[in-house]
């Protein structure tokens, strides 16, 4: 199945290959609104990086992203050279500023980035492992990277004395390949955003959109919205917001939910937290326990297959339908603050393609609490690849998208074939799911009764005929197009009919609906029944299905009016989205 959406977070970074390969410091009085860093996957490690410039000269160093890391490590054992790195001196402002309780008056080796006398230290630590280092001495340097408006990467700038970690060598054990240390984006004074903030006066908030192909880019940014994933709309006014917590134990962002396994007691044991280290959530068992029985109970005509480590839910993915958004299973909502406030995962981010048959239930069992993990739930990577996670430091509040696919398609929908936004009226904008919508919403964004008789229609299509509304699997990827050319060709509606009813149904009752469908589903507003007819033609009034039927539209008339609609499949099927 190709990704529904990895190119999401790739719009932002379409120009960013020119900006990296010709890099210009900024002008000091230069003061960017927000910063932005690419993010790639890296699939043998399922870690995600990425690439800040530091050092003089500026030289790119690739960085393992770590949402709970407590600051910026480097490896400054090996090849770490710059006229302008400076350690902290012990009880200077930047060691208390580094909470640093540690001061190394003589270094065993000659002066060098790391190893000075009389500094302070912190303790690195590699959480893909997990593992601490020895002390690692504090240092500022240069850094540089993009700022941005909110839809292009923009001026390079830089911070004079960054703070950061020196570390050893050995601490860069299984990270990726010319991986040289670790971004930390956690709750504390010296992690990234706060340094950010701070250097440029915006706001302490950040947010990450990771891929979820190693073909594509994510983004982290630094400071406020806008989020234009895709041009024109501003991802962030469509969030979602619930507080979170601090742990008082490890410093990390966690997010409370409401059980009693999942409060955060005075040893910083329970709660949930949010990892790029690990690759999939990780669940204390009872819990695990209960989502996979619930999940399997609801997926229980897709046959089970052996489990394949680490996951212990499995199935034949040949039996699974696949969309735009992953494969069609049940979502998982994990409920926060209310009911009413959930976030919502698909298939795409609930399910791993393990094999080229078998897919697994993403979730792994990390053993009883609370003599095993400190936190009862860890949501990892690929549940939230392909969503925008907010950050808001200063308010402690997570701001999430869920699925960012309907962004796209929202925004596909208002353009034609030139790339030019073919909404009439400057005041609206269509939004709804492709498919569903009626032509006229598509071209103006209006919304009318006559709208939903049209959606209407499409579902009613869809439970006759046991297809889709969209499925790009098909030459014909429309539902409607499908049943309009059938009816333009005089075939009999029973070809149609879904096969799985196995010819057992009342014909005189299948012809009413396949007829009121197609109604229903008329390009021409005009030519479709109001409610109250559909109504009568449900309750077996048949004058009043004739007459809706003498309205008929010729197959070209269709063409034309659904020229968005087609325009927008090629530009789908261009994009190799299925």
């Amino acid at each position: 199945m190709a990704n529904s959406s990895s190119f999401l977070c790739l719009a932002l970074f379409s120009s960013l290959v020119f900006f990296i390969a010709t890099p210009s410091l900024a002008k000091t009085s230069f003061r960017p609104k927000a910063l932005v860093l690419p993010v790639a996957k890296h699939s043998p490690t399922h870690q995600y990086l990425t690439s800040i410039k530091q050092r003089t000269p500026l030289v790119p160093v690739r960085l393992t992203l770590d949402l709970g890391g407590q600051f910026l490590w480097v490896d400054c054992q090996q090849d770490y050279v710059s006229s302008t790195y400076k350690p902290a001196r012990c009880n200077s402002a930047q060691c208390s500023l580094a909470n640093s309780k540690a001061c190394t008056t003589e270094c065993n080796s000659s002066p060098r980035p790391g190893c000075n006398n009389n500094t302070c230290s912190v303790l690195p630590d590699n959480s893909v492992i997990p593992t601490a280092g020895n002390g690692g001495e504090v240092g500022q340097d240069v850094v540089s990277l993009h700022s941005t408006d909110g839809s292009n990467p923009t001026t390079l700038v830089s911070v004079p004395n960054f703070l950061f970690a020196c570390a050893e060598t050995f601490l860069l054990d299984r990270l990726a390949s010319g991986v040289k240390g670790m971004a930390g984006l956690g709750r504390a004074n010296i992690e990234l955003p706060s340094l950010f903030a701070s250097a440029f006066s915006f706001k302490r908030k950040f947010a990450i959109c990771l891929p979820s192909s190693t073909k594509s880019y994510g983004a982290v940014f630094f400071g406020d919205g806008p989020y234009n994933l895709v041009p024109g709309i501003d991802v962030s006014t469509s969030l979602t917001y619930t507080p979170f917590l601090l742990n008082p134990i490890n410093d990390k962002v966690v997010t409370s939910f409401n059980t009693s396994l999942l409060t955060i007691d005075e040893n910083g044991y329970g709660g949930t937290k949010i990892s790029t280290v690990h690759p999939y959530t990780v669940l204390e068992t009872s819990i695990y326990n209960a989502v996979v029985n619930a999940f399997v109970s609801e997926l229980s005509d897709v046959p089970r297959v052996t489990a394949i480590a680490p996951f212990g839910a499995c199935f034949n993915s040949t039996a699974i339908v696949s969309t735009r958004a992953g494969l069609v299973v049940p979502t998982i909502d994990l409920v926060l603050q209310s009911e009413s406030v959930y976030w919502r995962i698909f298939g795409a981010n609930s399910m791993v393609q393990v094999t080229k048959d078998v897919v697994c239930l993403g979730f792994v069992d990390n053993g009883q609490s609370p003599s095993n993990p400190r936190t009862n739930i860890v949501i990892g990577g690929h549940q939230i690849e392909d969503n925008l996670l907010q950050f808001d430091l200063a308010s402690s509040r997570l701001g999430f998208s869920s699925s960012l696919f309907s962004f796209a398609l929202a925004e596909f929908l208002t353009r034609n074939d030139h790339g030019h936004h073919a909404v009439t009226d400057t005041g609206k904008s269509a939004r709804g799911i492709f498919g569903y919508m009626s032509p006229e919403c598509m071209e103006s964004g209006e919304v009318t009764t006559m709208t939903d008789t049209y959606s209407f229609g499409v579902v009613m299509l869809e439970v006759i005929t046991g297809k889709m509304a969209v499925d790009f699997r098909r030459p014909e990827v429309l539902l409607v197009k499908r049943v309009h050319k059938f009816e333009a060709r005089t075939k009999t509606f029973k070809e149609m009919a879904d096969i799985r009813l196995n010819g057992v149904y009342n014909l005189k009752e299948l012809m009413r609906l396949f007829k009121l469908g197609l109604a229903c589903t008329r390009s021409n507003p005009r030519l479709r029944p109001s409610m109250r007819q559909i109504v009568q033609i449900l309750d077996g009034n048949d004058k009043c299905l004739a007459e809706i039927c003498r309205k008929e539209e010729s197959m070209e008339e269709w063409k034309r009016v659904n020229d968005s609609a087609l325009s927008l499949i090629k530009r789908i099927q261009a994009l190799g989205i299925q």
